[in-house]
């Protein structure tokens, strides 16, 4: 009897520690062996390519950084005679993180020159900036100042390095009467670019070694010379003297250019590709009335590699095109990119804020902002075929009304492409504003994609209207079932 309450007891007690143990596990998962790393603070940070230059007298004494516009400068003589001498001194210094090459250079100003052949000249390097009691350069290391403008000092700084030059300059003992009452003037010009120093994460330093100096252009005819010479990179100065800007790549060859507004405000710019160019970057210019426009047509026409990037365009005029205008031939145009461009204002009323006519390779807009234009805001002729990709733009009031058959404008981005395999347009990120009529047919005028086989993908569309929710009204597709589009 006790031998059975007992087993009883036992038997209860296990049972209770088993549906314990369940209740236990009934809260846990099996465990595996498992470990984890967290690699933080990954990052990529761009160095710094930064050069000061500062003038001393022969004193010693500083005269202020050139980059500083309220900077006088370096020479600035009156009531000179034969015999009379100065000097003065020029730092370089690299006040960035990269090592750069420098040019430095006197470039002599047109105008009258006359006095040029009674003055002399010596540029050299010194260790250091020291007062001077007397004129150091003897007679026979002058040069005469005539050869001034073919003088150019090459050089290299690495980072925190600097280089003291010191300019010796005067009037020859000989000069006659003729001298008189006549005037000399040089701009000092020093331009930096990249010098083949630090290493890629390949041990490869010679990845830079085609950068090009900066030229700084005054005119037209400088902005030709330039280009016909190949120099990679060419910017407008302050003092630019026309308001438009014509290039012709049949007078001069243009490959592999960049040209920089520097900000300037332009009332138009053509750009015939009567011979065809290869490489252009058209940046940083500011243009009202006319923007820029860019024409190919002929057997040697053509377009390859163009990008207009950081440029403004307001108020287009009713004469003008489309603040971008891109008119060339079928197959004559390969890789466009507008990139972070303004537009505000297209006045014509078959301008758009961008019309590309045709291109053979991709088209890419990003980053732009385009506003109250008469036509479509984004526009992409019937003779074009590849890819296009258009992003993390903001369209703004474009006209509806506008739709004429010829040129198939009044939405924010019209788009025609050729037939043909591998071609899709990636359209992601963009906002579009514009107020409709309660009721309007032209609820729909957003997107549209007309006769082509071409995918729609990647749609992402970031929609305002006072009609609300636009769903099924986003884009129009003209020529090809719906079922045939990918979206």
């Amino acid at each position: 009897m006790n031998t059975t309450k007992t087993t009883k007891r036992s038997l209860l007690v296990s049972g209770l520690a088993v549906f314990m143990c369940i209740a236990m596990l009934a809260g846990t998962t099996f465990a595996w062996f498992t470990d984890s790393v967290v690699n933080k603070g990954n990052r990529i940070q761009s160095g710094t390519l930064l050069m000061d230059v500062i003038g001393y007298d022969r004193s010693g004494t500083e005269i202020g950084s050139f980059k500083d516009d309220s900077t006088p400068a370096l020479i600035s003589e009156v009531n000179w005679e034969p015999g009379v001498s100065n000097s003065k001194y020029i730092k370089v210094i690299n006040n960035g993180t990269l090592s750069f090459d420098f040019q430095m250079k006197f470039v002599i100003q047109p105008g009258d020159e006359s006095l040029i052949d009674s003055l002399w000249y010596n540029l050299e390097e010194v260790d250091e900036i020291t007062q001077l009691s007397a004129q150091p350069t003897s007679k026979d290391d002058r040069n005469d100042m005539n050869g001034l403008g073919d003088t150019t000092i090459d050089s290299t700084l690495l980072k925190g390095e600097t280089k003291i030059y010191r300019f010796d300059y005067g009037m020859k003992e000989e000069a006659g009467n003729e001298f008189q009452n006549k005037e000399f003037s040089a701009d000092l010009s020093l331009v930096a670019k990249q010098h083949t120093y630090e290493e890629d994460g390949f041990g490869n330093d010679q990845y830079d070694k085609d950068a090009p100096y900066p030229v700084t252009v005054n005119s037209n005819d400088e902005l030709a010379d330039a280009m016909s010479q190949g120099n990679g990179y060419v910017v407008l100065s302050d003092d630019f003297d026309a308001e438009t800007i014509n290039l012709s790549s049949s007078t001069k060859a243009i490959s592999n250019m960049v040209l920089d507004g520097n900000g300037k405000l332009l009332k138009g710019m053509d750009v015939d590709a009567g011979t065809a160019i290869d490489g252009l970057t058209i940046q940083n210019f500011d243009f009202v009335e006319k923007g820029i426009s860019l024409v190919a047509w002929g057997e040697q026409a053509g377009f390859k590699n163009v990008t207009i990037r950081n440029c403004n365009f307001k108020d287009m005029a009713e004469t003008s095109n489309s603040a971008i205008h891109l008119n060339v031939a079928a197959d004559v145009v390969e890789n466009f990119t507008v990139e972070n461009c303004a537009i505000d204002g297209v006045s014509s009323t078959t301008g758009s804020g961008i019309y590309v006519g045709s291109s053979s390779g991709s088209i890419v807009v990003t980053g732009c902002t385009i506003k109250d234009v008469a036509h479509s805001g984004i526009q992409i002729s019937g003779n074009s075929n590849g890819s296009i990709t258009i992003k993390n733009n903001t369209i703004e009031n474009w006209n509806c009304d506008n739709d004429s058959e010829s040129s198939g404008g009044g939405y924010g981005i019209n788009a025609v492409y050729r037939e043909g395999d591998g071609r899709f347009a990636s359209i992601t990120n963009n906002i579009f504003k514009k107020t409709f009529v309660e009721g309007s047919t032209d609820a729909g005028k957003i997107i549209r994609m007309r006769y082509s086989t071409i995918g729609l993908k990647d749609v992402n569309l970031n929609y305002e209207s006072s009609l609300g929710d636009l769903s099924g009204t986003y884009y129009e597709v003209i020529g090809n079932d719906y079922s045939q589009v990918s979206y």
